[in-house]
């Protein structure tokens, strides 16, 4: 009876950080492993969507990719939601793998989807290599204030830092010049 509880207990705080993944554009790295990759242009790629959800690969955090035709969904009467709806749907993935080491990937594969048999991140996940599909962590208060701070140099707030460096920089060598 005691083990049941814990079960429930790590069940519970589990289902708390789980998310099903998004469907979103593709990812910039992404695309451009697959133009290099797998040959495909990028008017096939703008017509392309993918479904991202996080994970762990080699106890790295890491993003899953589906990459799917949204017209094809749509033709089938299908609505993609989430990475996760596509479980249901296989046969709509043209593409899957995943990249870790965001930003400068350090390993990206993606690969085209097998028609039949186990697919990629099937064999990947029966491994153990894959861990932890969907879980996410919340972030720190560090790591919050820190993507505060470069959204805010993203939106331009670089340009005011350094116009305020260069004007502290002229009245230091104003007042100095004076003395």
């Amino acid at each position: 009876m005691v083990e049941l509880t814990k079960e429930k207990e790590e069940t519970t705080i589990r289902e708390g950080e789980k998310t099903r993944g998004k469907v979103d554009a593709i990812n910039r790295i992404v695309w451009f492993y697959m133009i290099k990759k797998h040959g495909l242009s990028e008017q096939q790629l703008a017509h392309m969507s993918g479904a991202v959800c996080p994970a762990k690969v080699k106890d790295n955090p890491a993003t899953l990719v589906r990459i799917f035709d949204p017209d094809v969904a749509k033709e089938k009467g299908i609505d993609v939601q989430d990475y996760e709806s596509l479980n249901e749907h296989p046969g709509l993935i043209l593409y899957e793998g995943y990249y870790y080491g965001h930003g400068r990937a350090r390993e990206i594969i993606v690969e085209r989807r097998n028609e039949v048999g186990p697919s990629l991140l099937e064999n990947k996940i029966k491994e153990g290599a894959i861990t932890e599909v969907g879980v996410t962590k919340e972030k720190t208060a560090t790591h919050k204030w820190l993507g505060r701070i470069g959204n805010f140099m993203m939106m331009g707030g670089f340009m005011l830092v350094l116009i305020l460096g260069v004007g502290i920089v002229i009245a230091i060598s104003i007042l100095t010049k004076g003395c």
